[in-house]
């Protein structure tokens, strides 16, 4: 298949929806190794699902972007695309810093009552243990059916894992990864909504008692 010029594929990203979303499969299937060594060179410490992470974030971006109309198509695009992927890149790294915690303090984050339990030797040995695994199943299985804002707030708790995120950063995660602007006491409250529901699963589960 011929390749596309970047110039016919910001056209695109200026035209309609059908336009938009056919331009950014174009920048994925023709622009993904550029913008992929770019992250590369800005952040080696991330890891190869990290860095894929990372460009579907940049492709989310300039998405945005054309949907907004904040976008130029008389403007290069791939300078455009590279600068959005280097600030997604430090972006992942100084997620990877925020909050490091020991899984004891991640007790905390999904119930404040879970650390005596069998949840928490459980949480501990997550990675090796079958016991583990099982409680992270269930707590992501959970979180995929909260209502939306639960969802969003939850998923971003859970992708911090095992860091425990501040309210501001969860805020900050969810507006620069769903573009969707919440408050913190909209994040904290919906936290809490959350948790619950996670906690009701856990105790039905036989991970701790009430």
């Amino acid at each position: 298949m011929p390749s596309t010029d970047t110039k016919t594929i910001a056209s695109l990203l200026g035209g309609d929806p059908k336009e938009q979303e056919e331009a950014i499969r174009l920048i994925d299937q023709q622009l993904r190794t550029v913008v992929v060594a770019k992250l590369r060179r800005t952040a080696p410490g991330l890891s190869p699902e990290e860095i894929m992470e990372t460009f579907q974030d940049t492709l989310v971006a300039v998405w945005q972007m054309a949907r907004s109309r904040c976008f130029d198509a008389r403007k290069p695009l791939l300078p455009l695309l590279l600068t959005i992927a280097q600030r997604r890149a430090i972006d992942a790294l100084r997620k990877r810093e925020v909050n490091r915690v020991s899984y004891d303090e991640m007790f905390d984050a999904v119930d404040e009552r879970l650390s005596g339990s069998r949840v928490g030797e459980a949480w501990r040995a997550v990675a090796a243990n079958e016991d583990g695994r099982r409680i992270m199943m269930m707590i992501r299985d959970t979180v995929a059916r909260l209502p939306k804002r639960q969802h969003l707030v939850a998923s971003a708790v859970v992708g911090f894992f095992p860091r425990v995120p501040s309210y501001e950063a969860i805020r900050d995660f969810i507006k620069q990864r769903n573009g969707v602007a919440l408050t913190t006491t909209a994040v904290k409250r919906a936290w809490q909504e959350a948790r619950k529901k996670i906690r009701e699963v856990l105790v039905r589960e036989g991970y701790f008692k009430v």
